[in-house]
């Protein structure tokens, strides 16, 4: 009974990898805990680094062993939960959700995006990506 619920779910989602949580008790003497984590969605350039980064614009920590394949998004993205480069992101998804309607699959050649500026995107799209043809009628 002395634990302090909001403090608790406080605490747990100041850590990077946990989008929200949630604190119960349940009597006489337990607690529930229920995590939602952040899913990467690309890694984020900063300088010579590459960080994953979620379709909030939260900058996470790369699991060490993993072989993870995604985009490369360069602009300026900060380490703060607080202050997540969100409009990029959105930006971002707002463009895979776009190609993949020309395309479908085709996001998954999508190699590297430059959100520095989110009027000039400016992409990069892996070998065998052809833009759509238009036929003249």
């Amino acid at each position: 009974m002395r634990v302090p619920l909001d403090a608790r779910r406080n605490q747990l989602e100041q850590i990077p990898w946990v989008e929200s949580a949630s604190v119960q008790r349940i009597l006489p003497n337990r607690l529930r805990i229920e995590l939602t984590e952040r899913t990467p969605v690309a890694f984020a350039r900063n300088g010579k680094r590459a960080a994953l980064i979620d379709a909030h614009g939260v900058i996470l920590d790369r699991p060490r062993g993993e072989d993870l394949h995604f985009p490369i998004v360069a602009g300026r993205f900060g380490r703060s939960a607080a202050r997540p480069a969100g409009k990029r992101m959105q930006t971002y998804e707002e463009f895979v959700k776009d190609v993949e309607l020309v395309r479908g699959g085709s996001s998954d050649r999508v190699s590297e995006i430059d959100l520095s500026n989110p009027k000039d995107l400016r992409v990069v799209m892996t070998a065998g990506w052809r833009a759509p043809t238009m036929r003249r009628r």
